[in-house]
């Protein structure tokens, strides 16, 4: 953080929706108090160059530990408005990762509908032993946790600007999540091994024969990734988006991680759930079609994510308020599947 506190308060601002900023606010203040000196890195410097200038000023927000892990710095000038924003990975997945995003960032740049929803990337490379990926920021506010048109509009036209693939047997999703489950298959626990075969069971005959279109997905849409104002929104956050997934994949994520990241879903409330994101669903590019077998498509979802989660920690068994919630509902399947 910066030691100016003016400063500091405009890079908690930009990083966290405001009930996250008290807490931290304090926090940061106690840091800043207690730091004596400050010292930039010959690392640091480049970078800074890279993203517009020596005088510019540096939030440095560490990522969560694990094979994924990335650091995210924001640049800002005298007046604390940001300038640039450097993602930067040590790992070979965070490296994937950082790569795949650079390369939707270029797509989405090609299409006209996208340059002001979407960063604008400045650049991506390998620096020294990490990978450096530097992007310009929106503007907006973050924070807005309901579904609403501008967000439905964004998916639409997201999902129509890409190839379909007609039907879940050969898409990527289906492909990735083979992959995935036989690498962890030695790894997991018998709990989690047999969840996710069943799972993956009544997946793959619950879309048999179902002429679903899958879409391209940005697969972290969440009201912490989007930044809303008067003429749409402005969606950041591209590293795990993929093309060939279920159509409602971020619906689901939008409406349901928030939840799950903070506290216990009731699989009472699962049928509701799937009864609104078909009437939101509706809205959506050939938007009838894409209702085809919602509940399948739910349990593709939430397959998906475990088994994410599950690589990032090698299968190992941990307390994990999404792996927990999402565990549970894969088990309910039969309680609240409509089809």
């Amino acid at each position: 953080m910066p030691r100016n506190r003016r400063l500091a308060g405009k890079g908690l601002a930009f990083f966290f929706p405001w009930y996250n900023r008290l807490r931290l606010s304090f926090q940061s203040y106690l840091v800043i108090s207690l730091r004596q000196h400050f010292i930039e890195t010959p690392l640091l410097r480049v970078v800074k160059e890279i993203a517009g200038g020596a005088d510019l000023h540096v939030v440095l927000k560490y990522g969560s530990p694990g094979p994924y892990t990335k650091d995210t710095l924001l640049f800002m000038s005298e007046k604390g408005l940001p300038r640039a924003i450097a993602k930067v990975a040590s790992t070979e997945a965070g490296t994937h990762l950082l790569k795949r995003e650079a390369e939707w960032l270029s797509l989405l740049a090609d299409n006209p509908e996208f340059r002001e929803r979407v960063p604008s990337l400045i650049r991506a490379t390998q620096l020294e032993r990490v990978y450096l990926l530097i992007e310009r920021p929106g503007g907006g506010v973050m924070g807005g946790t309901l579904l609403r048109e501008h967000h439905l509009r964004f998916l639409s036209d997201f999902q129509a600007a890409f190839g379909v693939h007609s039907g879940f047997n050969g898409s990527c999703m289906n492909t990735t999540m083979e992959k995935r489950l036989g690498r962890l298959m030695p790894l997991l626990s018998p709990i989690w091994s047999a969840r996710l075969q069943k799972a993956t069971e009544c997946i793959e005959s619950g879309f048999k024969g179902v002429p679903l279109p899958m879409v391209a997905a940005h697969r972290d849409f969440t009201p912490w990734n989007i930044l809303s104002s008067a003429s749409g929104i402005f969606v950041f956050d591209w590293e795990y988006a993929e093309n060939n997934y279920v159509p409602f994949y971020d619906l689901f994520h939008f409406v349901l991680l928030r939840q799950a990241l903070s506290k216990n879903v009731p699989v009472s409330s699962i049928r509701m759930l799937l009864a609104k994101v078909m009437k939101e669903g509706r809205s959506l590019s050939d938007g009838e079609s894409k209702c085809n077998v919602p509940d399948i498509q739910l349990l593709a979802y939430l397959t998906d994510l475990t088994l994410m989660y599950l690589d990032s920690i090698d299968g190992a068994e941990i307390q994990h308020n999404v792996l927990d919630n999402y565990g549970r509902l894969i088990d309910a399947f039969p309680q609240w599947k409509i089809s």
